[in-house]
């Protein structure tokens, strides 16, 4: 004779545990998913800074091999504004441009640089313009960083030659 009752059967009870794992796990998938886009849009801001970054330096470079140009007034002020590119100047390998008195080659260079930033960047404009010292330059990239959530989005640097 048997003193104790078998413990009744508990269906169903697994299939309750199956479905509380999988709402945690999706809920944990849906947590990874948000991180992803996340780091997806600073990783598209990022880019774009580096971008402008490189922008920057590139016209700063260009001036600096331009010197005449450079302490003629022949960069600034610049507002954005593509000037045309010399029509004599003859191009090597789509590059570089010879034969350009320093003036011509400030244009080359400012037409070169407007095309870049249009390229690179999503609404990318650029500007030069002179501090009130009278000796140091500042360039301005501006670029629409949909990503970021701003309109516009501006990186400055500056130099003495």
């Amino acid at each position: 004779m048997r003193m104790f009752k078998e413990a009744p059967v508990a269906r169903g009870f697994t299939l309750l545990e199956v479905l509380v794992a999988l709402l945690i796990l999706s809920i944990g998938l849906l947590g990874l998913a948000g991180m992803f886009s996340s780091g997806m849009r600073s990783n598209g801001g990022a880019y774009m800074r580096t971008q402008a970054t490189l922008l920057a330096y590139d016209i700063a470079d260009r001036m600096r091999a331009n010197g005449a140009g450079l302490f003629a007034g022949d960069y600034v002020p610049f507002n954005g504004t593509a000037p045309s590119s010399p029509q004599h100047c003859a191009t090597v390998g789509g590059s570089s441009a010879t034969d350009c008195n320093a003036a011509q080659m400030a244009q080359y260079d400012l037409a070169q640089w407007v095309k870049e930033l249009k390229d690179r960047l999503p609404s990318g404009t650029g500007k030069i313009t002179l501090a009130s010292d009278g000796l140091t330059y500042l360039i301005t990239v501006s670029w629409d960083d949909k990503n970021s959530g701003s309109a516009d989005t501006t990186f400055t640097t500056s130099f003495r030659p």
